[in-house]
């Protein structure tokens, strides 16, 4: 990995893979997940969105 030669004796370098799912909708509302599975906050995502478009039918 770059970088890794330059981690101070005594540190260990670690990371994990995170992703930022936003959702836009034409009215302004957003729906935004962060998380290391992509598929999964995108499927929450997408059901967020399906529920704030039900609620705002009801109003």
């Amino acid at each position: 990995m770059k970088g890794t030669k330059e981690v101070p004796d005594g540190w260990i370098l670690s990371y994990k893979e995170v992703y930022k799912v936003s959702l836009k909708a034409d009215y302004g509302s957003v729906i935004e997940l962060v998380g290391s599975n992509f598929e999964n906050i995108l499927a929450r995502c997408v059901e967020s969105a399906k529920e704030l478009d039900k609620q705002f039918r009801l109003m």
